[in-house]
């Protein structure tokens, strides 16, 4: 099964758009996120980062297409940024996959480039029926 991930400008706003498979997995990920990082040192990070994601999921119900304001982009590409930066701590000590930190990566490229006003090409990928994604 082909699942994709796209994210195209609209004006200022940004519509993401993704199969469905692809989006209830995301919306699982920034669920928990937050709370994987365990960090203690960076409470007002860690703060900072469930205020955002408290933001996406209250504004994005999971759907396979969000029209994404600035503002909405500005805190998926926060949550994107550090969960990408933190996606190989997160594999080490359960909780993510390798194809979930190449979705994650791939989120945060295709948001980054629509918020700047470029169209990327959907990113795609095969995945075996028993994934997840």
């Amino acid at each position: 099964m082909v699942e994709f991930l796209q994210a195209v400008p609209q004006g200022e706003a940004v519509r993401l758009v993704m199969s469905g498979p692809v989006a209830k997995r995301l919306r699982s990920l920034l669920a928990v996120f937050p709370d994987s990082l365990g960090d203690k040192k960076n409470a007002a990070v860690r703060a900072e980062l469930s205020g955002a994601v408290g933001r996406i999921l209250a504004g994005w119900s999971g759907a396979p297409e969000v029209i994404l304001s600035p503002q909405d982009v500005r805190d998926w590409l926060d949550v994107l940024s550090r969960a990408k930066s933190t996606g190989r701590r997160w594999l080490r000590f359960g909780g993510l996959e390798e194809p979930d930190v190449q979705w994650l990566r791939a989120a945060h490229d295709q948001l980054s480039a629509a918020s700047r006003g470029v169209r990327r090409p959907a990113v795609c990928a095969r995945w075996p029926e028993a994934s997840v994604l």
